[in-house]
């Protein structure tokens, strides 16, 4: 939505009924479905971390970033219950710089949440990555070998290993219809 369908980022009541519908709809054709929200808590930030079987909170080594990932595990835990997401850290300089941003994340969680963090992987930095983007192609593509196209890869094969291996047959409206309707706008 950052890119430019600001639209997205301010779904009426309707609106978000209308994209859990279709949603629904493409479902049962999918093996896994990942979607990709805005940073921060807003409400249709929420409804769709709420209504995920995962949770990935994707987070860089910035404090800023840090802040905004506490921020978001703060409300899904203290507000929706939720017991557990996955960790991506992003833009780390090195695998222990991404670690270091884990283990400070999951101290704080540890100590005042009732949430657990995993940690899922990362993605260092790489200037081949902005040259990908540049060409507007997946530097998995392009540069499978660099630190950010090894770091991609592993990270997919990883995220395929969390999709259930069953999904609950049938439509899911009802849920839809319960998450909107108990989620303030």
């Amino acid at each position: 939505a950052a890119s430019g369908i600001q639209e997205l980022t301010q779904l009426t009541h309707e609106q978000k009924m209308q994209v859990f519908t279709d949603l629904d709809r493409l479902i049962d054709d999918m093996d896994l479905l990942l979607i990709d929200t805005a940073a921060g808590i807003s409400s249709n930030v929420m409804d769709f971390n709420v209504m995920a079987h995962e949770i990935m909170v994707v987070v860089s080594p910035e404090p800023t970033s840090i802040t905004d990932a506490y921020a978001l595990m703060k409300v899904l835990s203290l507000k929706y219950s939720e017991k557990s997401c996955k960790l991506v850290v992003n833009m780390a300089a090195s695998p222990k710089e991404a670690q270091d941003v884990f283990r400070q994340l999951e101290l704080v969680t540890d100590r005042f949440l009732d949430i657990h963090i995993d940690y899922l992987g990362c993605v260092l930095r790489d200037d081949k990555l902005t040259r990908s983007v540049k060409q507007q192609r997946l530097v998995s593509d392009l540069y499978p070998e660099s630190r950010a196209g090894r770091g991609f890869n592993d990270l997919a094969r990883r995220v395929v290993k969390l999709a259930p291996a069953s999904r609950p047959k049938g439509n899911t409206n009802l849920f839809w219809h319960h998450l909107v309707r108990t989620t303030p706008m």
